[in-house]
């Protein structure tokens, strides 16, 4: 692990920008700007080194940036060349590197110059001179715009009322009104009593701000490879390399915050791998005692460092696709299992509680997304895959995850020829599925009995991936036959059939025999499972990923991938139901059955078994537990307990938000669960979206929230009403155990964007 402390370009830009918004306009017009590039090394020695180089290579900004692609420290700027763009003495660099920069003639480059960061060489490349702020001349009494306002707003004034005045004296008087006649009063039906709307569950305010002193520290996950990649392979390693990732934080807000040191940060990665959807055993003996726990961000500071996940989950590198998020309660969990000391620190129990909130540290990841589907848009994990390039006459398998949840479909990929057009075209499958390009696409074309047409990223037959593959034949002579799938191959008239097409992303099942294909289409494999599903869907069945997998993987023969230690065991072989998941949820005052609605709530289901599965809900504040926080009476009634947080307030969370489901038919009664949503006081709505992990129990119906408002039904208890009857706020949730689930994973849930 190489740790850093970088300036970021990208982000450095965005936070002069808020820097340069705060400051008076007058003030950034009269300041001087210079373009500046830097390299960023570890040692005074090695920065004198290089200035020699730079000098010797003739001292200007081509052999500047060619030692900065060599040498610079800083992985964000160093494919940029070093470039930082233009800036100004307060836009909140280090005084000594600001210092450095503005004594630098056009052109210069500066000694080695040490600041908070490491040393750096700065390499000016433009400087803008600042135009003389222009002086107003002073107004006149005639001229001051305050008068001039008035004056108009009275002759406006005038105008309106002469022109009332005319109005009202061409008019005749208006007649008398006349008596109504009696008329017996009309007999109407009783007035049913309105519904009552209950108090808001929890008054979230809603944060407009960007500088708001919360979630202002965000993490960003960007692979090593961003920037080296036309096609967005910096999301998909070769087996055996190694999982390099930069992690940054960056404090954008006006208050500093503790943030855990930088080498700390692996200790609260979640790693799930998405073949079996389990969650990998992280070892973290590598992960060295830092002089301090916490240390401080400023405000608009950014720190950060190179990781590689294999030193931390050494199981990562056999095939199969991952997703990695950071989780505030696998830090917290993490840092006393590894430091059993930290929870010596006088304040580390207001800092624990920090870190449990929602609010705490947001999460973003960075990549050259050339896809407007991609997984990885919006959501707060970074997906990304370790696979090999496919071998001929060897099986692969894709399993087809859907967005409406059910049993995936799957195809066994193969081709038999070294050098034929097919094992092309199943590579392009494959890489285009390992980086998450088919994500979010769906079957944008079904003819039930014939053909299924999928993977378009404009859904209209015409999109294409960021690269194509040309020339390719069906140089197996597959036949196209019910279930196979294969390539849409495009054939140019001037080339013709006897030199191949061209592939992109979109590939067919065949539902039917199609012989006259053949000679046309390049066949990669064919169904194995699913195919009477695939054509009964719809333009609206959404893919939720694609993973692949090796024979063996398949076949159940995956390496041994241990589960994170968590109080709740996840469901065995034998909780495997077609039906609808189960629950036992226990509390303190006795157990609750609660059947899942899965069907009709595939986001709120998928978030809460995952959540389950990794105990979750079994950790509380402290070393304590989740308690039911909040009670909402009306009318001397508990209408609803609410419960979920790891904090035991509104701000505790799992670090994301999910998708509100479709409208159906679940209703608020007496014993459903129902996630929880943001409440807006000045709108007094609840803000769409923004369910986490805080869910409600209905103790009477609440039909107001039925018609009202659209919340998430998540289930509804089976058996222990009676135990529903004795709780109480304050009372805890001690664990949530999955009793029955389906066959296929529960991960891939859709987050909401943020």
């Amino acid at each position: 692990m190489k740790t850093t402390n970088f300036f970021s370009g990208s982000f450095l830009l965005l936070s002069l920008f808020a820097v340069s918004f705060l400051a008076a306009a007058s003030s950034l017009s009269a300041q001087e700007e210079r373009r500046v590039s830097h390299i960023l090394v570890e040692s005074k020695a090695k920065a004198d080194e290089i200035r020699k180089e730079v000098i010797a290579g003739g001292g200007d900004a081509k052999a500047f940036k060619a030692a900065c692609y060599k040498y610079s420290k800083d992985p964000t700027t160093k494919r940029l060349g070093g470039d930082l763009g233009f800036i100004r003495k307060n836009s909140g660099y280090d005084p000594r590197f600001s210092a450095a920069t503005f004594s630098l003639k056009e052109g210069g480059i500066s000694d080695p110059v040490i600041s908070n960061f490491g040393w750096h060489l700065i390499h000016v490349i433009k400087v803008k001179n600042a135009a003389p702020a222009a002086v107003a001349k002073p107004a006149t009494p005639a001229q001051s715009s305050v008068e001039k306002a008035a004056q108009l707003a009275a002759q406006q004034a005038a105008t309106a009322k002469k022109k009332a005045g005319e109005a009202t004296a061409g008019q005749a008087p208006a007649k008398p009104a006349t008596t109504p006649a009696k008329t017996e009063p009309a007999k109407t039906a009783p007035a049913k009593p309105a519904a009552v709307k209950p108090a808001p569950v929890v008054r979230v305010p809603v944060r407009r701000s960007i500088l708001s002193p919360k979630r202002s520290v965000t993490l960003t996950l960007e692979s090593i490879l961003s920037g080296f990649s036309s096609r967005g392979a910096q999301l998909n390693f070769r087996k055996e390399a190694a999982v390099e990732l930069n992690l940054t934080l960056r404090n954008g807000g006006r208050a500093d915050a503790k943030v855990p040191s930088p080498e700390l940060l692996p200790l609260g990665f979640d790693v799930v791998r998405l073949s079996d959807n389990k969650q990998m055993q992280g070892d973290f003996v590598k992960v060295g005692k830092p002089a301090n726990y916490f240390v401080n961000l400023k405000s608009w500071e950014i720190t950060g460092l190179v990781v590689s996940l294999n030193d931390y989950f050494p199981t990562l590198t056999p095939s199969g696709r991952y997703s990695v998020n950071w989780s505030g309660v696998t830090f917290a969990r993490n840092i006393e299992s590894r430091f059993p000391d930290v929870k010596n620190l006088p304040n580390f129990s207001a800092l624990r509680a920090e870190i449990l909130s929602r609010q705490y540290l947001r999460t973003r990841k960075v990549f050259q997304d050339r896809s407007r589907n991609r997984a990885n848009f919006g959501r707060n994990s970074f997906e990304f895959s370790v696979f090999d390039s496919p071998v001929a006459g060897t099986k692969y398998y894709a399993r087809v995850n859907f967005n409406t949840g059910g049993d995936p479909v799957v195809f066994e990929l193969s081709a038999s020829k070294p050098a034929g057009g097919n094992l092309v075209a199943l590579q392009q499958f494959v890489d285009l599925a390992n980086e998450g390009f088919y994500d979010r696409l769906n079957f944008y074309d079904v003819q039930e009995g014939n053909y299924a047409l999928g993977g378009c990223p404009n859904l209209n037959g015409m999109g294409v991936p960021p690269q194509t593959r040309a020339g390719l034949k069906n140089d197996d002579e597959a036949k196209h036959t019910a279930g196979t799938v294969s390539f849409v191959t495009r054939v140019s008239p001037r080339v013709g059939k006897a030199n191949g097409g061209e592939v992109g992303s979109i590939f067919f099942v065949s539902l039917k025999d199609h012989p006259e294909w053949d000679s046309e289409h390049v066949p990669i494999g064919k169904v194995v499972e699913g195919l009477d599903r695939i054509g009964k869907l719809s333009a609206q069945t959404g893919i939720a990923s694609i993973v692949i997998l090796t024979e063996a993987e398949y076949n159940g023969e995956s390496p041994d991938v241990t589960l994170a230690p968590a109080p709740v065991a996840p469901a065995t072989p034998d909780g495997i139901t077609t039906g609808e998941p189960e629950v036992l949820i226990t509390t303190s005052k006795g157990a609750l059955n609660v059947t899942l609605f899965e069907s009709k709530s595939v986001n709120a289901v998928g978030s809460f078994i995952t959540l389950a599965e990794k105990g979750f809900f079994a950790d509380g504040p402290g070393d304590g537990k989740m308690t039911f926080y909040e009670s909402h009476e009306q009318d001397g009634k508990t209408l609803f307990l609410v419960t979920g947080s790891p904090t035991n307030d509104a701000d505790g969370g799992p670090a994301y938000k999910i998708m509100d489901e479709e409208p159906n038919d679940l209703k608020c009664e007496r014993g459903s669960l129902v996630m929880l949503k943001e409440y807006d006081p000045e709108t007094d709505t609840y803000i769409p979206h923004t369910a986490g992990s805080q869910f409600f129990i209905c103790i009477q119906d609440i039909p107001f929230y039925d018609v009202n408002e659209q919340f998430s039904v998540l289930g509804k208890i089976t058996k222990g009403m009676d135990v529903l009857d004795k709780l109480a706020k304050g009372d805890t949730l001690d664990s949530v155990k999955i009793l029955k689930k389906r066959s296929h994973g529960y991960t891939n849930f859709n987050k909401a964007r943020k």
